[in-house]
C-alpha cells in the first residue's frame, strides 16, 4: 500500500511539474506578445505623429539609443518589410490599417493564452 502511494505521489508531482513548465513558457509567450503588442502601439503613434508633423526634419532611431537627423522628402508613404528583405511603399494610412489589423491579432493570440 506505501509503494503504491509513493507511486501516485511521484506520478503527481511529475504532473504537476510539467504544469508548471507550461504555465511558464505560456508566461514567456505571453511576454513576447505583449512586447510586441506595444512595439506596434508605439509605430502606430509615430505614424500619426510623422503625418500630423510639418517639420521637414526628423530624428531616426536606428536602435541602443542611436539617432540620425534625417530629412523628410516623402510624408505620405513609408517602406514596409514585406519579408525576404523585400521593401514595399504604401502609404500612411493603409500602413496604420496594417498595423491594427496586427494589433487585433496580437490580441487574439493574448487572450487565448
Amino acid at each position: 500500500m506505501k509503494k503504491e502511494n509513493n507511486e501516485i505521489l511521484k506520478e503527481k508531482i511529475y504532473e504537476l511539474y510539467n504544469l508548471n513548465n507550461n504555465l511558464k513558457a505560456m508566461n514567456d509567450q505571453l511576454k513576447l506578445f505583449d512586447d510586441e503588442f506595444s512595439e506596434l502601439k508605439r509605430i502606430k503613434e509615430s505614424l500619426e505623429d510623422f503625418q500630423s508633423s510639418d517639420e521637414k526634419e526628423v530624428f531616426n532611431h536606428l536602435g541602443g539609443g542611436i539617432f540620425v537627423k534625417a530629412e523628410l522628402k516623402e510624408k505620405n508613404k513609408v517602406l514596409l518589410n514585406v519579408g525576404g528583405n523585400v521593401l514595399v511603399y504604401k502609404d500612411v494610412k493603409e500602413a496604420k490599417k496594417l498595423i491594427e489589423e496586427q494589433t487585433i491579432d496580437i490580441q487574439t493570440i493574448m487572450k487565448r493564452l
